[in-house]
């Protein structure tokens, strides 16, 4: 005769933050009570001592005890939920950078096991490629346009230099009113500068302030940045790669006429560090490496 065997579900992921909570593996902010009169206060006490005695005699652990197997399902999601709260702090470019077991997704360490939400499939993608781009260049040969280049530079070299590049994407070719699941700023950093610093650059994605022109743009002509950063990724240099950052609210922002679309500059964060971050331009001779804004619409 064959034993049945009946397999707990298991717990929600809400579930085992509280038992973690309760068990002191966890600490969790709990919101105050409101302030009870005597009565309330002596009933609800009552109450919860004759619930305490129902669960001791029925053999249940008493609140701030655990049992070995919910422990173990704790245990096993903790790792993931404290690097998903510490992970959201810090840009990435690697995978190698994220805790075990993120993974770094558009400039963010992300579960990669989560599945895309039902929108994002069924989304169509559209790559566009910059309407245009440039580099301002702060120094003796930056008091002139720098003109058309296959690169873009953001960084500085110490206290003689600093980088910034423009791009800006014509978004017409969306159609009226599209609905935007994803919009990705796709960029390949390379790697064929001689003498190029090792390190990693913090690069500040901003809406440029006010509309600019390709050909004639300088350090002192530039628009610069109209806000705070809309998006962070960190580059490390001398390296190919291709970066993926997240400006899904800022292309919506575009579309529904929050803000003019003037294009984007991207700032080091450091601008005085030795420190610099090249990506190919939509003059690069390799056709793939050209930066790409990849929109995903339904």
């Amino acid at each position: 005769m064959g034993v049945e065997t009946r397999a707990e579900p298991e717990p929600s992921f809400g579930t085992l933050v509280s038992l973690a909570a309760d068990a002191g593996v966890l600490k969790v902010r709990r919101g105050r009570r409101r302030r009870e009169g005597p009565a309330q206060a002596a009933n609800q006490g009552a109450q919860g001592g004759a619930a305490r005695a129902e669960r001791e005699s029925a053999g249940a652990p008493r609140h701030g005890q655990i049992d070995r197997l919910t422990l173990s399902r704790v245990l096993r999601v903790l790792p993931l939920l404290l690097a998903a709260c510490g992970a959201a702090q810090d840009p990435c470019a690697l995978s190698s950078e994220c805790p075990a077991p993120l993974a770094c997704d558009r400039g963010r360490c992300e579960d990669p096991t989560k599945m895309p939400s039902p929108d994002q499939i069924a989304a169509r993608r559209h790559r566009l490629a910059p309407a245009s781009d440039a580099t301002a260049l702060r120094g003796e040969a930056g008091r002139t346009p720098l003109g058309g280049h296959d690169f873009l530079v953001v960084g500085g070299s110490g206290a003689e230099s600093a980088w910034r590049a423009y791009l800006r994407f014509d978004l017409e070719s969306l159609g009226p009113a599209p609905r935007v699941t994803r919009a990705d700023l796709v960029l390949q950093a390379r790697d064929d500068t001689p003498a190029l610093p090792r390190g990693s650059v913090l690069v500040g994605i901003h809406r440029a302030a006010r509309p600019w022109n390709a050909a004639s743009i300088t350090w002192a002509s530039q628009p610069g940045p109209a806000d705070r950063e809309r998006a962070l990724v960190r580059v490390p240099t001398a390296r190919r790669l291709r970066i993926r950052v997240d400006l899904t609210s800022l292309v919506r922002d575009w579309l529904r006429r929050v803000h003019p679309n003037q294009g984007l500059v991207l700032v080091a964060r450091d601008e005085s560090a030795n420190l610099r971050a090249i990506f190919h331009s939509s003059e690069s001779p390799d056709e793939r490496s050209r930066p790409a804004l990849e929109v995903f619409v339904r």
